[in-house]
């Protein structure tokens, strides 16, 4: 079976939660911090848990898992009601946990013949395929009680509950016979399941959905699916049932013949018992209660179940082996994690769906770096296939990624208690984990340049002109490598951030004005920014690059004279033409020559440097944003968190004057 529905009544912050979950697929929670998540996924351990942990608390002072708030009693029967179930004595004092429980193909009648007659009647006259399971937690006794979801008759009197004699008398009353009941070892009178059974046979018309008590017993557990809470705060126990979890049906294989040994020794000695009993003592025993005809005894045999008790490791630093426990506890967790994976492994190869087991793992991203994080998330949904139901909680949206919009639960607080729904929408996932695109980009924006000039230079202006480095505003610069890139990476950044956020203030892009109408027409969307009459080069004003130029003169000739003047580089930058041209018409190429040209005095003359490292060299030389194309500034206000916005009207229109087109204003 795996679980179908949750339904939490009173439990923490969950005042009133009803989910339902996937079985092939990764059910994924998402939402902020202390929303209720981790409480959602303990519920179900709640549930299923042989001995559950609850806090009952004494007064609101004790630490108690009530909700302070309880559900009315009227909400609680109209829950009930819009969820297709019979009414259940409800306190205020309670918490409640149901689950809907689907059966699964190999869930079969056949299989169920090992499991208790409760559970095999559930099962049996199941309407869908379904059975519910409830456990209350009565803070007023201070104990949990289990039930099933049985047909019963129309009163008030449990058929579970009552006893071989007043069914005997039920049964005659309906008027069924011993003769009619089917007895199925054929010997002594018909057992209390096998009337309670003839009852659901031949009177089926007259029972009604009811709550039966349930004890649930320790043959019942393999028909459900085994909880495991996961997170990394993991201990020796832990760690020892994910190897006994792990290593089950080697053990219980190489222990099969022993325990039917065991089991045909006790069934052997109970027949001897029980002929003992009436040869010797029923005689005996009619003395005193004349009605007695029949004496038996049952015999349990031993339970034969052996589990991992210790483990140790030997590592390349140590001496002979060591207990587990004396090891660090990144060691241990990282074993633990070993241990979950390679059973993940395995039951992602078995050929059958039967969930054995339920994973909640509460945020498992915890100590996994990304590439871990997409490997782990596909083991668990390759695991789901096979024995395992999985359901967790995250911020990590790489498994946000993974997982289809329809199947993420979104978990809020409102008014103090959580709510699950459906994400309808990616902003639902975005507000949800209240995420920024540095979450799964590492970074909130990103400026893309050309290339390595611009890379190199711009982190330095935009501190100049915002104050603050690009690293303290989360922005990331991501160089192209040249023009004709820059559509096919904008559709890898699309792609990356689709869904999460609109691109449209995440992402700018600086050009150089020479690609402007091919940039245009093949990325129309793109908030982008054009520099100087051909590139970033010619935008640069000319007393910088007189003055870098005279610089790496007087380095190469050992002389102060000024061979470059600023009105030597404005003519060049006046000589570039606006139209496209090659690079042998771009100020680079142009201030190579000039460099060249001006070494008159040297035996060897030096080249001027390359675009990556003229990058470097302008950091010092450009002391004010108003030595730079004004663009960039414009660019550099679109991208900060702390933007000026749109620039004064007198210099909008200054530059219109001087027809510099302004993009994005």
């Amino acid at each position: 079976m795996y679980l179908a529905q949750l339904l939490i009544v009173n439990y923490r912050s969950c005042q009133l939660v009803n989910v339902s979950f996937n079985s092939n697929k990764p059910n994924v929670f998402i939402g902020a911090n202390d929303c209720g998540k981790s409480t959602v996924l303990k519920a179900i351990g709640l549930l299923l848990d042989q001995n559950p942990s609850y806090k009952y608390g004494s007064d609101l002072s004790s630490q108690r898992d009530l909700s302070n708030s309880a559900l009315a009693i009227a909400q609680f029967d109209e829950l009930l009601r819009e969820n297709g179930l019979p009414s259940l004595a409800y306190s205020e004092q309670e918490t409640i946990i149901l689950g809907k429980f689907k059966l699964e193909a190999d869930d079969t009648e056949l299989s169920y013949q090992a499991y208790s007659e409760q559970l095999r009647i559930c099962r049996q006259f199941s309407e869908d395929d379904s059975i519910w399971m409830l456990r209350s937690f009565s803070c007023e006794t201070g104990t949990h009680s289990t039930y099933v979801l049985c047909k019963e008759r129309q009163s008030e009197e449990d058929l579970w509950a009552l006893t071989e004699a007043r069914l005997r008398t039920l049964n005659s009353q309906l008027g069924i016979r011993d003769e009619d009941i089917d007895n199925v070892n054929g010997e002594g009178r018909p057992s209390k399941y096998e009337r309670i059974k003839a009852v659901y046979v031949n009177h089926s018309a007259g029972l009604l959905q009811g709550w039966s008590l349930y004890g649930f017993k320790r043959e019942d557990r393999p028909a459900f699916p085994e909880f495991r809470y996961l997170d990394w705060r993991c201990s020796l126990e832990d760690i020892k049932k994910q190897a006994d979890d792990l290593l089950t049906s080697k053990i219980n294989t190489a222990f099969q013949e022993v325990r039917e040994s065991v089991a045909q020794i006790a069934q052997d000695l109970e027949n001897e018992i029980n002929q003992e009993l009436r040869e010797n003592l029923l005689e005996e025993l009619t003395t005193v209660v004349p009605s007695l005809i029949d004496i038996t005894a049952k015999l349990s045999p031993p339970v034969i179940k052996p589990s991992v008790t210790d483990i140790l490791v030997e590592k390349s630093t140590s001496e002979g082996l060591i207990h587990i426990e004396s090891q660090g506890e990144g060691v241990k967790r990282q074993i633990w994690y070993g241990l979950l994976r390679a059973q993940a492994r395995r039951l992602a190869e078995r050929l059958d769906s039967k969930k054995e087991y339920i994973w909640a793992f509460d945020e498992p991203e915890t100590h996994l770096y990304p590439g871990a994080q997409r490997e782990f998330f596909d083991l668990l949904r390759d695991a789901t296939s096979g024995g395992v139901q999985v359901i967790l909680s995250t911020h990590s949206t790489i498994f946000v990624d993974k997982t289809n919009l329809s199947e993420i639960k979104k978990t809020v607080l409102f008014n103090g208690y959580t709510q699950t729904n459906t994400c309808e929408d990616v902003e639902d996932v975005y507000d949800s984990l209240k995420l920024r695109n540095s979450d799964f980009l590492f970074h909130d924006k990103f400026l893309v340049v050309e290339g390595q000039t611009e890379y190199n230079l711009f982190p330095a202006l935009y501190r100049l002109h915002t104050g603050r480095t690009l690293l303290q505003d989360n922005i990331q610069v991501i160089n192209m490598k040249g023009s004709g890139n820059e559509a096919t990476n904008q559709r890898l950044f699309t792609s990356l951030m689709d869904g999460f956020k609109k691109n449209t203030d995440s992402i700018v892009y600086i050009f150089d004005r020479d690609q402007k109408a091919v940039k245009d027409r093949t990325m129309p969307d793109a908030v982008k920014y054009y520099l100087g009459r051909q590139d970033l080069e010619d935008s640069i004003a000319p007393e910088v690059w007189a003055n870098l130029i005279n610089d790496l003169l007087s380095e190469s000739t050992e002389s102060n004279e000024i061979r470059v003047s600023a009105e030597d580089i404005r003519a060049l930058i006046e000589s570039i033409p606006s139209e496209n041209t090659n690079a042998d018409n771009k100020l680079h190429k142009k201030l190579s020559n000039l460099y060249r040209s001006a070494q008159t005095d040297s035996v060897s003359k030096m080249n001027f440097p390359g675009k990556s490292e003229t990058g470097m060299l302008l950091c010092r030389y450009i002391t004010s944003m108003q030595e730079v194309c004004p663009q960039l500034s414009l660019a550099f206000d679109t991208i900060s968190p702390a933007r000026v916005g749109r620039m004064p009207d007198e210099v909008v229109s200054m530059l219109n004057e001087l027809d510099i087109t302004i993009e994005g204003q």
